[in-house]
């Protein structure tokens, strides 16, 4: 039986709430250490943060340099802004302490789309270190790539693609709420809009990759 993969997430919020279950029952998987940058967490068992009904023996911090230096571990896993140039330091923390990382950044999923600087200089860097970078989760990722192409298994001949999703921000979590601008004032959002920060992330990013990479024809 090969040994479990080591693992160090590093939540915020709702990824924390939803992703860590999983990946504590997850088989296969060894959670190693934690970060929440939510420093009042500092020092406390994941199990219980969680919610689950025991300890993992795993205690949160808020100091992740120090941690990736002090622990065995082979994979973070990265879940904290959809913004690639908010992410780029704290992956490249990851990636100088050689480890592989798995985000679920929106725009690190080609990030040389918006941030070619920026993803230049962390391609660089994963070579250096041998490590690899990989942006992925349910969106992007899942939903409206990888669910789309197995669905395309049994056809015989395929010329287009389309997805299409619908969201009601109304059922959702406040954070999603104010990205999308659900809960701003009109001159908020305006502002916001000009800004270029209200918005779904990662669609943009998303059908440049499909086209440049693939050659298809991929609308979202």
């Amino acid at each position: 039986m090969s040994e479990p993969i080591r693992v160090i997430p590093i939540w915020t919020g709702c990824h924390r709430a939803r992703g860590g279950p999983v990946a504590a029952d997850r088989p296969g998987i060894k959670l190693v250490g934690a970060v929440d940058r939510d420093p009042k967490l500092t020092g406390k068992d994941l199990g219980e943060i969680l919610g689950l009904d025991r300890k993992l023996g795993v205690a949160l911090t808020d100091k992740p340099v120090i941690l990736f230096a002090q622990t065995q571990a082979d994979v973070v896993i990265h879940c904290t802004t959809s913004s690639f140039v908010e992410a780029y330091e704290q992956l490249t923390e990851i990636v100088r302490a050689g480890l592989h990382c798995v985000t679920s950044c929106e725009e690190a999923l080609f990030p040389y789309y918006r941030h070619k600087l920026l993803a230049g200089k962390l391609d660089d860097l994963c070579i250096q270190k041998a490590a690899a970078v990989v942006g992925t989760g349910v969106n992007p990722g899942l939903v409206m790539d990888t669910l789309a192409l197995l669905l395309t298994m049994a056809c015989q001949r395929i010329e287009a693609v389309r997805v299409l999703r619908v969201v009601d921000a109304g059922t959702r979590r406040e954070a999603l709420q104010r990205k999308v601008g659900a809960t701003l004032s009109e001159e908020e959002f305006n502002t916001r809009s000009e800004q270029r920060k209200v918005g779904h992330v990662g669609l943009a990013d998303r059908w440049f990759f499909s086209r440049t990479d693939w050659g298809g024809r991929w609308t979202s």
